[in-house]
């Protein structure tokens, strides 16, 4: 179903990777596959319609950049309602406008994880790593050039897609990463707690066993789901560029959605998208060097 763009919506969408006890229902009891979104309309529905409408939104896979946008996490994903288009940062959302032959596409995530005592494996953002792998693996095989592709997340979407880049880096080019947590901050107690510590190391453990991870990660001041000292480690792994906004208070909204505020300035999503611009730019070079 296509539909065309209306007014812009600042949607929270925030990304909290909670330690509730799960069903296999998944997160997306709508079943939207997601929704591309392009210069000349929007193109959403259910799984069912997914390859008939990347046919209609990507008709020549040729020389096509997708960026790919990964949702947060509320609710623990039980029952969550996926709105594709309205969840996606302003930043993201009109990409196409700034970079020419370029294709949103925001995705319904259908993977939650097994509780704050699980393995690594269990875990929200690794199972949904896995997810989007599998994702790009589908666009890969409709003719997308993996070096044209770009991954966007916010929150658990961020944590998401910093674990596709540890494990599956060849797949695609360039990612952007705005407040990543390891998901437990909700609950107050913080990092120190004795039953949260081990979570948090597990999550970072898991993205410093990359050799480098080539993307960018944002971070708000005064964000408690995703405080900035819990991801300053990110800084020293190779390929990783880390911004912070010190200041993200805007209109009494959660520092975390910083992002979908309107404080988020025109200069930083210029910033953004110069840096994903130059990424694009180079896929011959980056594509013969194999990096």
């Amino acid at each position: 179903m296509r539909r065309f763009r209306g007014s812009v919506m600042f949607v929270l969408g925030l990304g909290l990777l909670v330690s509730a006890c799960v069903t296999d229902s998944g997160t997306n009891r709508a079943r939207t596959h997601g929704a591309f979104l392009m210069e000349d309309g929007i193109v959403t529905g259910t799984y069912d319609e997914f390859n008939a409408q990347l046919a209609e939104a990507i008709p020549d896979p040729t020389n096509i950049n997708l960026a790919i946008f990964n949702h947060g996490i509320s609710h623990g994903g039980q029952g969550q309602v996926c709105d594709p288009e309205d969840e996606v940062p302003f930043v993201f959302k009109y990409l196409f406008e700034q970079i020419p032959n370029t294709v949103v596409y925001s995705f319904c995530s259908d993977e939650i994880g097994r509780g704050s005592n699980a393995s690594t494996s269990e875990q929200t953002f690794y199972k949904r790593g896995e997810e989007i792998a599998e994702l790009l693996d589908t666009f890969a095989e409709y003719g997308v050039d993996p070096k044209r592709i770009i991954l966007l997340g916010h929150s658990g979407g961020a944590s998401a897609i910093l674990s596709t880049a540890a494990r599956f880096p060849e797949k695609f080019n360039y990612f952007v990463a705005s407040a990543p947590g390891y998901g437990y901050a909700w609950t107050g107690r913080g990092i120190h707690d004795i039953h949260l510590a081990p979570r948090y190391h597990l999550w970072k453990a898991h993205y410093e066993k990359a050799d480098r991870l080539d993307g960018l990660v944002l971070g708000f001041g005064d964000d408690t789901y995703s405080p900035i000292d819990e991801m300053l480690f990110l800084k020293e792994i190779e390929g990783v560029e880390f911004r912070a906004f010190p200041d993200a208070n805007c209109r009494g909204v959660d520092p975390h959605a910083f992002i979908y505020t309107s404080c988020f300035g025109s200069e930083d999503r210029q910033w953004i998208y110069d840096v994903i611009s130059d990424r694009l730019s180079r896929v011959g070079e980056l594509s013969s060097s194999g990096s």
